[in-house]
């Protein structure tokens, strides 16, 4: 079973003009597996075997961010944090999920 989250911006004009700069962040990630379109990007951690081929799927949308969480692996724990740390660094967002509460990271 998939867990979905979602990144929500309070300041949307920011993410508009620095989605590019948060794809060129995740094109960094140590577990990029790869990028399906300019807008999806599968993350895997290799030394946790599962038969998905991706452990998070991140997706740049318009106006937020969509995250599916196939496997609780580092690509949760490391990657998904660094992204994160990365927007809270920059800008305020709201990390929630498929409810609309709050996400655990």
């Amino acid at each position: 079973m998939a867990f979905e989250y979602r990144v929500r911006f309070q300041d949307s004009p920011w993410y508009a003009a620095n989605r590019q700069r948060l794809a060129a962040y995740i094109r960094t990630l140590p577990r990029l597996k790869n990028e399906i379109s300019p807008e999806e990007f599968r993350l895997k951690d290799d030394v946790v075997e599962n038969s998905w081929p991706y452990d998070l799927r991140v997706f740049l949308r318009d106006d937020r961010v969509d995250v599916e969480v196939s496997a609780t692996t580092a690509t949760l724990d490391v990657d998904m944090r660094a992204i994160l740390r990365w927007l809270r660094d920059r800008t305020d967002i709201e990390f929630l999920d498929e409810d609309g509460l709050p996400g655990p990271l």
